[in-house]
């Protein structure tokens, strides 16, 4: 059951930004041949109590998003950010693109189990990345639709003392 993996949860204590120079290094070749432009921004010493191997995979489910979305489009700058911060007693990442964004007509669905944009899609991502974060105590928010900024999906996570 993939929704339900996240059962068995490990606690790792760990820099976000090495979480994410890892991401960036795993897919850069493969944005770069697509003309989509990555990057990260945030503080180099934001750390996090959480299971990294969960985490990981949310934030790759989500630039593979990001990344399927701008190779839909034709445009001069594609680009994805992986941004974080912390903020009210909890640690925000936030993935970025500068595509088209979700329609505000299925925004409220695209959490449904079962339910792709994709022609080859099988619904199951988003779900993933919500169910997930939940099991790690967070949830996940994908902001109102806005012309100028494409998708943005943050997931929250609650700070822990160190």
């Amino acid at each position: 059951d993939p929704i339900g993996q996240a059962d068995h949860q490990r606690t790792d204590t760990f820099k976000i930004d090495e979480l994410t120079s890892d991401l960036i290094d795993r897919c850069i070749f493969r944005l770069a041949e697509k003309n989509i432009e990555i990057s990260k921004i945030g503080s180099p010493n934001q750390i996090v109590t959480s299971d990294r191997n969960l985490l990981n995979q949310v934030l790759t489910n989500l630039i593979t998003n990001a990344e399927d979305a701008l190779s839909q489009i034709v445009q001069d700058e594609k680009r994805i950010s992986i941004e974080w911060k912390s903020k009210d007693g909890w640690i925000e990442i936030s993935v970025r693109d500068n595509g088209h964004g979700i329609p505000e007509t299925i925004t409220t669905r695209v959490l449904d189990l079962g339910y792709s944009t994709k022609a080859e899609g099988d619904g199951i991502g988003l779900t993933f990345c919500s169910k997930t974060m939940q099991q790690l105590h967070g949830y996940l928010e994908i902001a109102e639709p806005d012309s100028h900024c494409g998708t943005v999906v943050t997931l929250y996570l609650p700070c822990v003392e160190n």
